[in-house]
């Protein structure tokens, strides 16, 4: 038998053609694997098997069998069947690894080298402390021991020699001079006095560019060329008070208060028993800053009118002549530069400026709106906003007030004309200017699209203050026309008076469903805090109005914003939250406040006011007041007046005949309200509701059913 075929054949093949005689050529594998199916069954061969298996015999001989071969068949029962690349770490090989030290990018960790002892590296008697912390050492010590000691950065007495104590005795020898007093001042004058003198001088010297700019900013300051005017200005007054013939002379008639009267005794400005005004001339008149309370006011009017003499109709150019008597006296009007002038009624101490922000509520949505529903006030104005051929002036607060909103969107009454009423009537000294910014349909995350005025953008903008995508920015329009109407108030009050921003309300967030209550909250205190930094009032009281319970019921969505409206005291302080109220509306279809409902809204808003001031940190909590509980079935309603004091959250427990205080079943709307749902499961129940804040809780209100 040999092989036929080349070996270069069969070693591409994997084949060797084998000759067996008598022309039978037989393919032998060089792998020893024959294809194909197992023959025939021959001696020694058992029936069956398949390709790749191998026969074998069993233990005792006797038989043979197929069996597919395995690594026990071929002596590797213990070897797992991975690539080398896969082995793990072998037991042997783990241990002779922990016997060698780690490397980190090629070197050796630090906390693997020996220590050696400082000796090893001649430090054997340096301590191991740091500079900074190194004692006083002996040498150090002894040296310091030759210093005299400082004291707030001089040497104390006791440590000074002799020769250097200040005396007679020792002066004398210095300046070479007789041990007199009189010697020593002899010698401080001629010789350390023109020493003094001069270092002073080339000190001046040296800084006249400083004193130059200093001076000339003080020049340049407007008020004080405001008050150089005004100097100049009153003493022209009162030339012109003592040249005015004929005059009431001192004596001329009994006076409660003789204010201002010039060298002659003749009286320019004073105040008669009666309680009328007697001023010499318009000019003096207008810097009593005397007022009407009202037209209306007869005994006040009948003042007026015997006073004499009065500010006529005729006497001045008026922007608006608001109250004036039968005779034609003005009591109360506003001049064009927007100053107050009137005869015969108490002095004005300055102006009270309320800033007005929001959306429709605010900006006035109650029908009707006419003078008989909203009446207006003689000394409610109001400083309009930029869009207004009005602006920048102060005139007469009149529904609808004049805010940011387009001219369309000025078609009602709001809250803010009267809180301002309630305002004046509880402040007579104080002359009110409202600051109307709010805007029908707007919000924090929306863009109103209004019918624009002529020559304007439908854009009206939103009222997140540090929005720059917008192209009109009501936050800081609001922002700008506030500290606009204090500047022009200031300048209306004229020298002595006052003007402060006192309050600011907000009604808004219909048209911010979309937000989450804390991004509502966040946009609100950044309007809030922007508009108290901008004024520099950090106290500014911040009284947000409560959407109205039509609106809320109908936007699932409108809870978040309710809630985060009740939770502004808790977030800022010196900030209140006022309710509105349930079925005050123009219509069952309509979700604005009518005016019945904007009167309440107002007296809301003015009773939070209080609340608002006295919300300040440090105080511990004031109990609730006016609790009031209702059985209606299975369930109690209970409510309260909000605390007058700072409050983080109202607790509400109760207790069931006589047994332990629990909230089991209590159902709160949030934390901040002033109502709760409690469950009636007993025959008596008394119920507590305490205030709590970042120093404890209240006394507890209990009432019992």
């Amino acid at each position: 038998m040999k092989r036929t075929n080349t070996w270069q054949d069969a070693y591409n093949t994997g084949t060797a053609i084998v000759d067996l005689g008598d022309g039978i050529h037989v393919p032998l594998p060089l792998d020893g694997i024959f294809p194909g199916e197992p023959g025939p069954p021959g001696a020694g061969v058992p029936e069956g098997g398949a390709a790749g298996q191998v026969v074998r015999k069993n233990s005792s001989g006797t038989a043979t069998y197929w069996e597919t071969p395995n690594r026990q068949m071929v002596g590797l029962g213990d070897v797992d069947n991975t690539p080398d690349s896969d082995k793990p770490v072998s037991d042997p090989q783990r241990r002779a690894l922990a016997a060698k030290a780690d490397l980190v990018e090629g070197k050796l960790v630090l906390g693997q080298v020996p220590t050696l002892p400082k000796s090893r590296v001649g430090l054997g008697d340096v301590d191991n402390t740091p500079d900074t912390e190194k004692p006083v050492s002996t040498a150090q010590a002894k040296a310091l021991a030759a210093k005299a000691d400082l004291v707030y950065g001089k040497i104390p007495a006791a440590q000074l020699p002799e020769t250097v104590v200040i005396g007679d005795s020792t002066v004398a020898p210095v300046i070479d001079a007789p041990v007199t007093g009189a010697a020593i001042d002899a010698r401080i004058n001629t010789q350390v006095a023109p020493q003094v003198q001069k270092i002073t001088a080339d000190f001046i010297a040296g800084d006249r560019a400083v004193a130059d700019a200093a001076a000339a900013a003080v020049d340049a300051n407007p008020r004080i060329v405001e008050l150089s005017a005004t100097d100049v200005k009153q003493a022209k007054r009162l030339t012109e008070v003592e040249s005015l013939t004929p005059a009431l002379k001192n004596t001329d008639e009994q006076w409660a208060q003789v204010i201002t009267e010039d060298r002659a005794g003749r009286v320019s400005l004073a105040v008669r028993p009666d309680g009328t005004v007697y001023a010499a001339i318009p000019e003096v008149q207008a810097m009593a800053g005397v007022i009407a309370q009202a037209s209306s006011n007869t005994a006040r009017l009948a003042s007026v009118e015997s006073s004499a003499p009065q500010l006529k109709a005729t006497d001045e150019t008026w922007s608006q002549i608001l109250a004036e008597d039968k005779a034609g006296n003005v009591a109360l009007g506003i001049r064009p530069n927007g100053t107050i002038a009137g005869g015969g009624l108490p002095e004005v101490t300055g102006y009270d400026i309320i800033v007005l922000g929001g959306q429709s509520d605010m900006s006035g949505s109650a029908k009707p709106f006419g003078t008989d529903v909203f009446p207006p006030h003689p000394r409610v104005l109001q400083f309009p906003a930029a869009r207004w051929p009005e602006s920048g002036r102060i005139i007469p607060a009149v529904e609808p007030l004049l805010g940011q909103g387009p001219l369309t969107s000025a078609k009602g009454g709001g809250p803010g004309l009267m809180f301002a009423r309630l305002w004046a009537e509880t402040h007579p000294d104080r002359i009110v200017v409202l600051v109307p910014a709010a805007c029908t349909a707007t919000g924090f995350n929306t863009t109103a699209k209004l019918t624009p005025d002529p020559g304007m953008a439908a854009s009206v903008g939103c009222w997140q203050l540090n929005k720059t995508d917008e192209p009109v920015n009501l936050g800081r329009g609001m922002v700008d026309q506030a500290m606009a109407a204090k500047a022009a108030a200031v300048v209306a009050a004229g020298a002595g008076k006052t003007a402060n921003v006192v309050a600011f309300l907000w009604s808004q967030g219909l048209s911010d469903g979309s937000l989450t209550q804390e991004q509502y909250g966040t946009y609100f205190d950044d309007l809030a805090s922007g508009l108290r930094s901008a004024l520099s009032q950090p106290d500014l009281p911040v009284i947000v109005g409560q959407m109205s319970p039509q609106g809320i019921a109908g936007s699932i969505s409108a809870h978040k914003i309710d809630k985060a409206h009740m939770d502004t005291p808790r977030r800022l302080t010196r900030a209140a939250f006022a309710y509105s109220f349930k079925n005050l509306t123009n219509s069952p279809t309509d979700d604005h406040l009518s005016p019945r409902g904007q009167h309440k809204y107002a007296e809301s808003m003015f009773a939070a006011y209080g609340r608002a001031v006295l919300n300040v940190p440090g105080f511990s909590p004031i109990g609730v007041e006016d609790l009031s509980a209702k059985r209606v079935g299975s369930n109690v309603h209970v409510k309260w007046t909000a605390s007058a004091s700072r409050v983080t959250a109202y607790v509400v427990d109760y207790s069931v005949d006589g047994g332990e205080y629990v909230t089991t079943g209590v159902t709160r709307y949030y934390d901040m309200d002033t109502s709760a749902t409690l469950p009636w499961t007993g025959t008596t129940m008394t119920i507590r509701v305490t205030a709590s804040n970042e120093l404890g809780q209240s006394s507890a209100a209990t009432i019992e059913l």
